[in-house]
């Protein structure tokens, strides 16, 4: 530290200063992290990009995790249990597997009874994807497979239909 202010006041220029000033920079991040610098700066600032990419894994990985560590509604994992199929523990993932098992199903049932528990179970899985706080990426999959549902259905009486 000593070294870079002594060289800030033996140095005129004002590109000189803006350079140590970038160091000044470098040193109270290494600072701030802990790090005790070399008074190189070259080896100061390598040190200091490679603590910051370490950081941005570490952030990255973390955020990561929590988004597959959503809990997981009872009532999702009820429903899961009822199509045959194991939370995965990823609201996202479960909400898209549900969702498409449950357009399977309707699509190939028979009973009407069954196609009422489906429907209402596609509602709630529904009710839940919209109530969660995860991304845009549970809208997206919901609006395809409502979609999907409602093109399958159409299929469906059309082929009713001709068959009758």
């Amino acid at each position: 530290m000593v070294n870079a202010i002594s060289s800030i006041s033996y140095l005129g220029n004002s590109s000189a200063s803006a350079v140590d000033s970038e160091y000044l920079e470098i040193l109270r991040k290494l600072r701030e992290l802990g790090i005790t610098p070399t008074g190189v700066k070259a080896t100061d600032k390598r040190k200091l990009e490679e603590a910051e990419e370490a950081i941005r894994k570490v952030v990255s990985k973390q955020i990561e995790k929590n988004s597959q560590d959503a809990a997981v509604p009872q009532e999702l994992i009820k429903i899961l249990g009822k199509l045959g199929i194991e939370s995965s523990g990823n609201i996202n993932d479960d909400i898209s597997k549900a969702l498409s098992a449950i357009q399977n199903k309707l699509a190939t049932s028979s009973s009407e009874s069954e196609k009422v528990e489906l429907r209402d179970d596609k509602k709630e899985v529904e009710k839940i994807a919209a109530n969660s706080q995860s991304n845009g990426a549970i809208g997206s999959v919901m609006l395809g497979v409502s979609a999907m549902s409602d093109y399958n259905k159409k299929m469906l009486v059309s082929n009713i239909s001709g068959t009758l």
